[in-house]
């Protein structure tokens, strides 16, 4: 018995050392699932990793390419983070033997293409963040096979089309800031996305058909477009709690009529807008607004709707509008998911 537990002492004391050996140069292992490889400056992914690891942040380090056996050895693994590094493309397989994985973070990379191969094996992913790269093609099936992702962020590249995106899924979608002057109908499936991003894309209009799946939409951005008129898809999204259509320097008009099936807004943007007035009753449209940015207008005053009331006012006191008061604290409400570092 005494054998046994000298046995079992000596174990425990070198269980540290052997921790410490199996955490690669420049990366800190404190935890034995979560790998810390931050500005590590190294120009391929770490070798000799825990097979434990759950976790494993290399961003910043300066890789430049992924090899086929990058992430052997790590069958558990659920976050990878690879942003911030110079990564040009992904070869096929590359990903396939983290069938676990749920987070993957490749933003502010160099990457220019997304083939039908790219994400192959990945089946449990929910957060595939993209952002940032000068990504100008996806093949059309590139996302065919992540069935459970939830968040799908494809800003700041060079996207010229949206591809097709069945993702039953899907909470949230950005893909501002790219070069895609029109979104084709049927592109998006996703029944039951809650956030649309679409700021900056160069859109002269908004298709009804477009959002007729979305009935649980409640945040759109189409901010800095080229929209010319408030769009009447509005009129059907009454789920939305956010929306943002600032920027957007050809609207010169805010109609009534487009904005009265908006009875559960609580946060709203029409700053840089081309107008000069915002009707006396626009607020009363949005019971529970509680947030209302109305930046950058040549004149920011509210119409009278009564002649009688013009008369009783002295034509020297100056018009109040409570609409276009500065920006409020905006309340907290629940995200899509739980992120991972971006």
């Amino acid at each position: 018995m005494n054998q046994l537990v000298r046995c079992t002492l000596l174990l425990l004391l070198l269980l540290p050392g052997q921790m410490a050996r199996a955490c690669p140069t420049g990366c800190q292992c404190q935890d034995p699932t979560t790998i810390l490889c931050a500005a590590r400056r190294g120009h391929t992914v770490p070798r000799g990793l825990p097979p434990s690891t759950l976790s494993l942040y290399v961003f910043e380090n300066g890789i430049t390419m992924l090899s086929e056996d990058s992430f052997a050895g790590l069958p558990a693994l659920q976050l990878l983070d690879l942003s911030q590094n110079k990564i040009t493309s992904i070869q096929k397989n590359i990903f396939q033997s983290l069938t676990e994985l749920v987070n993957l973070d490749l933003s502010s990379n160099q990457l220019q293409e997304i083939t039908n191969e790219t994400f192959h094996g990945l089946r449990l992913l929910e957060r595939l963040y993209l952002q940032k790269n000068r990504i100008q093609h996806i093949h059309a099936t590139a996302f065919d096979t992540l069935e459970n992702l939830l968040e799908l962020k494809l800003q700041n590249n060079q996207l010229r089309a949206v591809p097709p995106l069945d993702l039953p899924n899907l909470l949230l979608l950005d893909i501002s800031w790219n070069k895609i002057p029109s979104i084709v109908p049927g592109t998006l499936h996703a029944i039951n996305i809650e956030s649309l991003k679409i700021a900056g894309l160069g859109l002269t209009s908004l298709d009804e058909e477009l959002f007729q799946p979305q009935n649980n939409l409640h945040e759109l951005d189409v901010s800095d477009n080229l929209l010319e008129r408030v769009p009447v898809v509005l009129r059907r999204l009454g789920s939305l709690t956010k929306l943002s259509l600032a920027g957007n320097a050809h609207i010169s008009q805010l109609p009534p009529e487009d904005f009265r099936g908006l009875h559960n807004l609580q946060e709203l943007d029409i700053s840089n807008l081309n107008i000069n007035t915002i009707p006396r009753d626009f607020s009363r449209f949005f019971p529970r607004l509680r947030a209302m940015t109305a930046s950058g207008f040549a004149g920011a005053f509210c119409e009278e709707e009564e002649e009688e009331e013009e008369e009783e006012e002295s034509p020297l006191a100056p018009h109040r509008c409570p609409s276009a008061s500065p920006q409020l604290p905006a309340a907290p409400r629940r995200s899509c998911a739980p992120h991972a570092r971006v």
